[in-house]
């Protein structure tokens, strides 16, 4: 597995890393890359969860997402989730 930190995985993106009401103090906690997901029914605890814009009800699955346990959403805007997000 590779770690990197929240913004590490922002630049690699090209995003912009929003990080969540827990994070907000600047803490860049470092997530071990090994599970990526798109559905909210394969999240496991500490994945990295990307929001396809095409999903019916993205934000939804997103919010389900992070209650599952996703480190981090990467998406096409800000959810305003309760983890860090990248936004693409």
């Amino acid at each position: 597995m590779i770690e990197l930190d929240q913004g590490e995985i922002a630049t690699i993106l090209a995003g912009t890393l929003v990080p969540s009401g827990a994070d907000a103090s600047g803490t860049d906690a470092r997530i071990a890359l090994g599970t990526f997901c798109t559905g909210g029914d394969t999240v496991v605890p500490g994945a990295v969860y990307f929001a396809l814009p095409e999903a019916a009800d993205a934000a939804a699955e997103a919010r389900e997402a992070a209650a599952a346990g996703a480190a981090l959403v990467v998406t096409g805007r800000d959810l305003g989730l309760p983890v860090p997000q990248v936004i693409v």
